[in-house]
């Protein structure tokens, strides 16, 4: 009972400051200074590849309340909130009343049509974890099965399959292959998708584009460059609020009793063990286009133009700003060699924590809508899981998305707050290469079946700060 107390007076505490929202000026920015080490269950071997800082940071240092709420909230009982809406229209109606006008469901499709399911793991929140499987595209969670869960839910872990073509899927659970109208196939299907938001919501959201990407690059320009280095200068709109949103997320979301406990189904152990499998794996240093499954997949297409785009930027502020005897500090701290190596993996760095964290990040839309996204399952009724009401994720889900700190975009005017120069010329050219991709998007788009618009300028930000 004081847990969902705790939680509703924490909903509507958002919901006022929402009201009140003032984006951040781009004016603001400004190299991050000073640092702390952040706690948690991390394991003690990786522990500074996800140090934190805060300190003389141009949003402020992390709001005492939002820190004590966070220790607060770990203190109440753990408490598996299992009600149901009565069905979906009376969840639809009752989300639609909560969020108001904070409400952006993504899904406009049937999400039993199994083309609704295509789309979700090639344009949508899984499109990034495609891989190439008998001739046609798969998402393999079948590993997250031997993760332990809380008594009374079912494991997480299903495998996706796709067709090249898109007009067939099969998901695959626990050695059975199921097809849409099989017996037991909408119960798989909530299990991927349980399965698909537990993993790019703890590894590849928090661990590796916030604390891994983001949160290291941060670290790696404090520990290789001096505090007034121009490089540090030309990537701050890259490292705008990193630190203070990792502080708060790690505060909130990670550790027992936090959020992810609460929202979901595994235990201490098994979360413990996938924050240990996401940082043993970080994402690889390459290009969309080298990653792809297959070809004409939107998002490998749209994002190699994004990857393009920050290495010139890269190559040029590097150019312009790191002498050869500072290379090797740099690189060491980079965790690579060489100039070469700096390019790639600071482009890998700022691809990640912008492209990357809105590919990753885009998940309030589908939990806000009923018929998408559990993030458990139970055995028994599907019902029980498809319908349950989850109010913990809702707070979640809010208190990010009605965030008061809101980063920059890439069609905010940033050139000015960077120094004259080459610096600034570096971006008014990203700035027009990016204007550039984007328009031979509208063309692409006019011959594709579905237009794709998940990476557009307007909602990509220039950091990880929410």
């Amino acid at each position: 009972m004081y847990a969902d107390l705790f939680t509703e007076a924490f909903f509507l505490t958002r919901r006022r400051k929402f009201r009140s929202h003032k984006a951040y000026s781009v004016s603001r920015m400004a190299p991050h200074l000073g640092g702390v080490e952040a706690s948690g269950f991390l394991p003690e071997d990786v522990e500074r590849r996800v140090r934190l800082y805060r300190g003389p940071d141009p949003s402020g240092p992390l709001p005492a309340a939002r820190r004590w709420v966070g220790r607060a909230f770990r203190l109440l009982p753990l408490r598996d909130d299992l009600r149901t809406w009565p069905d979906l229209a009376t969840a639809d109606a009752a989300l639609r009343r909560r969020f108001g006008d904070l409400r952006s469901p993504t899904v406009e499709t049937d999400p039993d049509d199994p083309l609704a399911l295509a789309r979700l793991v090639t344009e949508g929140f899984g499109a990034h974890r495609l891989v190439a499987w008998d001739g046609g595209y798969a998402v393999d969670l079948r590993w997250l099965s031997a993760l332990p869960v809380r008594p009374g839910f079912a494991p997480y872990g299903a495998a996706l399959h796709v067709s090249r073509d898109l007009d067939a899927v099969q998901i695959e659970v626990d050695g059975v292959t199921l097809a849409p109208g099989d017996a037991g196939f909408g119960a798989a299907r909530d299990r991927f998708e349980a399965s698909l938001l537990l993993v790019v919501t703890v590894v590849d959201h928090l661990i590796h584009m916030h604390l891994d990407r983001a949160g290291g690059l941060v670290l790696a320009l404090r520990e290789g460059l001096p505090a007034d280095h121009a490089l540090r200068t030309a990537l701050m709109p890259f490292t705008f609020n990193v630190a203070r949103m990792n502080q708060a997320a790690l505060d909130l979301l990670h550790g027992a009793r936090g959020y992810f406990h609460r929202c979901f189904a595994l235990d201490v152990a098994g979360l413990e063990t996938l924050v240990r499998h996401a940082l043993a794996n970080p994402p690889p240093c390459t290009p969309p286009a080298e990653r792809a499954p297959g070809p004409d997949l939107p998002f490998f297409v749209e994002a190699q133009g994004w990857w393009e785009a920050l290495e010139r930027y890269v190559v040029a502020v590097v150019d312009a700003t790191l002498e050869a005897r500072e290379e090797a500090a740099l690189a060491d701290a980079l965790g690579t060699s060489g100039r070469e190596g700096i390019v790639r993996v600071l482009t890998a760095r700022l691809f990640d924590g912008t492209v990357g964290h809105r590919q990753v990040g885009n998940v309030g839309g589908y939990v806000q809508d009923a018929a998408w996204m559990p993030t458990w399952t139970r055995p028994g009724r599907r019902e029980d899981s498809l319908l349950a009401i989850r109010p913990v994720i809702q707070k979640t889900v809010l208190s990010f998305i009605s965030t008061r700190v809101r980063a920059p975009r890439f069609t905010d005017d940033v050139g000015p707050v960077l120094p004259e120069g080459p610096i600034r010329d570096a971006w008014v050219r990203l700035d027009a290469d990016l204007t550039a991709w984007e328009a031979g998007l509208d063309a692409r788009n006019a011959l594709r079946p579905r237009p794709y618009d998940a990476l557009r300028r307007a909602d990509v930000a220039t950091s990880a700060a929410v």
